[in-house]
């Protein structure tokens, strides 16, 4: 190996020093940006202490700091709660089957039912199920992301039953049934097709939504939530959207009550751990204004996500190994020509005494 190999070879691992050097671990944090914090210290009036957090219904892995954040408020708590745990939700959509009475092939029109399996087909990859399935879960199905397996929730669960935590609900089955009795009373076809309007209008509204959330935009969550038609919109199932949207607005007013209700009793004797969707938190009706009604102390915690500047740390070091290794190449091409330069001036000088030596010995006497 020549000693420039050898150079090149020494900068080179100098730079992989260097990166391997950089902090990986999460732990530096930063505040985010917030209007009003997603996560909520109460303290009961008994004296106990717990904690609100408001969740997203989404799969999105940009959501896991999240978890990693919440886990050591969980793991001090005796019980934590959510909205429905998984096994009340499966328990939940095995009662709705006894709510419809025709498959869905005789709910809606031809043409928008075939449309609905072509979109299941592919999006979803799969159609079948949704013959019995409520018109409530097929709208929410639509509109949901396609993947729900790891929804927020369902990893801050996990992270809870992990700790041997118990987990319970915050909402009876019965409670849940309720909007979906009214869904099914009203046209099936009018509410499928303003899903599809929906899909047309805001093809990926999880993203934005996404940003807000993690933004803690709890306002304009809040702001969105609500349902119905607006000035815009020219559609012959807007009369069925409004009643629907109001029947959605009272239900959340009811379900808001009920949570307090229950978080109240709860909290009378140990500390808790409560999870619920963000849009329940905000408002004069939402949970935390009925909390503070029955005085609670409640007190916004602000999140401090974990940075992760790997990414960027690479790319910096990087740029100044290649500006390194630039400057390391530049010093060697003036070097190797200043030698050559050198070399060449000793050489003219060395043929110059060498002619003028020889061309003496030459001369006659």
């Amino acid at each position: 190996m020549t000693p420039i190999m050898r150079r090149c070879a020494l900068l080179f691992f100098a730079c992989l020093l260097a990166v391997a050097a950089q902090p990986v671990a999460p732990r530096a944090q930063e505040p985010l940006s917030y209007s009003e914090s997603l996560f909520w210290r109460l303290q009961h009036p008994s004296g106990h202490n717990g904690f609100l957090f408001g969740t997203l219904h989404s799969p999105d892995r940009r959501l896991v700091p999240f978890v990693d954040y919440l886990r050591s408020y969980i793991q001090d708590v005796d019980v934590v709660y959510f909205e429905h745990t998984v096994r009340d939700l499966e328990r939940t959509f095995g009662a709705t089957l006894s709510l419809v009475d025709e498959p869905l092939r005789n709910r809606l029109e031809p043409a928008l039912y075939d449309r609905v399996m072509t979109y299941f087909d592919e999006v979803h990859g799969v159609s079948s199920g949704l013959e019995y399935a409520p018109i409530f879960y097929v709208e929410g199905w639509m509109l949901q992301e396609p993947s729900y397996e790891h929804i927020l929730d369902r990893r801050l669960e996990i992270a809870a039953m992990r700790q041997g935590l118990p987990t319970r609900s915050l909402e009876t089955t019965e409670e849940r049934l309720r909007l979906i009795r009214v869904t099914e009373a009203l046209d099936a076809n009018d509410i499928i097709a303003s899903a599809f309007y929906a899909l047309e209008h805001y093809p990926d509204p999880w993203s934005e939504i996404l940003e807000r959330y993690i933004a803690m935009d709890l306002n304009w969550i809040m702001e969105t939530a609500e349902w119905g038609c607006d000035e815009t919109t020219d559609a012959d199932w807007c009369g069925t959207i409004d009643v629907y949207g109001e029947a959605w607005i009272k239900d959340i007013a009811l379900r808001d009550r009920a949570m307090a209700s229950r978080i109240d009793s709860a909290m009378e004797n140990q500390s808790i751990f409560a999870a619920v969707g963000a849009a329940h938190l905000p408002g004069d009706e939402g949970l935390l204004a009925l909390l503070v009604d029955k005085s609670f102390a409640v007190t916004p915690v602000h999140i401090l996500l974990p940075r992760n500047d790997l990414p960027q740390t690479i790319l910096t070091v990087s740029a100044l190994c290649l500006a390194g290794f630039a400057v390391f190449r530049i010093v060697v091409f003036v070097r190797r020509r200043t030698e050559h330069r050198r070399v060449r001036e000793a050489e003219a000088g060395h043929i110059d005494r060498w002619q003028r030596s020889v061309g003496r010995s030459s001369d006659p006497e």
